[in-house]
């Protein structure tokens, strides 16, 4: 299972003021930093191509999640053995972008 950093995964909703649902289980070490990976956003249309571009390459693909637009929040959770989501973490984009902002020093 690759690590995933959810500093990025945050600093992508902060960016675009969208929320973000993602798979705890496919996330890894969330706050591990890991060098030669990039978390990027593609359209759910074009995955299949983007898949295989990567593999040709010797990449691999792996879908962590999903783009929501309302709420737009980070949403960090899995799906129970009877199939209903445990929600492990929920933070909305405004409160992140205020807590990033107050360690800039204006």
């Amino acid at each position: 299972r690759d690590e995933r950093a959810a500093v990025a995964v945050a600093e992508m909703c902060i960016a675009s003021g969208l929320g973000l649902q993602i798979d705890s289980e496919k996330l890894g070490d969330p706050f591990a930093e890991s060098p030669g990976q990039y978390l990027i956003e593609i359209d759910t249309q074009g995955e299949g191509a983007i898949a295989a571009i990567l593999k040709s390459a010797g990449v691999e693909l792996i879908v962590l999640g999903r783009v929501t637009s309302l709420p737009a929040a980070l949403d960090i959770g899995r799906l129970d053995s009877n199939r209903s989501r445990k929600v492990e973490a929920h933070i909305f984009v405004d409160e992140m972008t205020r807590a990033w902002r107050g360690t800039l020093d204006w």
